[in-house]
């Protein structure tokens, strides 16, 4: 795992609950995710007011640094809320060997369509024929896919004692 956890578990609960509340993509999101796997790409700044977001790069990097919460990344952040592929290979850098699963929920009565996202984490040394213990499970619920993978790999973070 490339993370070194130093994010609590109210850190990550808190992550939640606001991908929770997303419509689609959001950037601000992606830099929250990107400092929460992987923070020694940020640096943190007693002067966040001096750096500003700047999204004129529509590619997967942003052109200035994130001070909404004093830190600045030096590495592209991917559109991990906006693609799916993204969201796929987050949950492979993040739980390497977990294996997603994706299934849509139809409502008639509403005419919509929910995306639930399955992350499956294998302990292959645990299996037995007869036990379940050797597979830890999270699901999640989006209309978007990329957070609804997104949310499950964040349920699967929270689950996890700091390391």
């Amino acid at each position: 795992m490339s993370r070194s956890m130093t994010t609590s578990k109210e850190e990550i609960s808190a992550l939640v609950e606001r991908v929770s509340g997303l419509k689609g993509p959001d950037r601000e999101v992606d830099i929250e995710i990107l400092r929460l796997v992987d923070p020694s790409h940020f640096v943190f700044t007693h002067n966040p007011a001096a750096v500003t977001l700047d999204w004129t790069d529509t590619g997967s990097a942003w052109k200035a640094n994130f001070s909404g919460s004093g830190y600045f990344s030096s590495e592209p952040v991917p559109k991990w809320s906006g693609s799916t592929d993204a969201a796929l290979a987050l949950v492979e850098r993040v739980q390497p060997g977990a294996k997603v699963g994706i299934d849509p929920v139809f409502f008639n009565e509403t005419e919509t369509v929910l995306m639930d996202a399955i992350i499956c984490i294998p302990h292959w040394t645990e299996w037995t024929p007869i036990s379940s213990g050797w597979i830890e499970r999270y699901e999640a619920r989006h209309s978007h896919l990329p957070l609804a993978i997104i949310l499950a790999l964040l349920l699967s973070l929270q689950s996890q004692e700091p390391k």
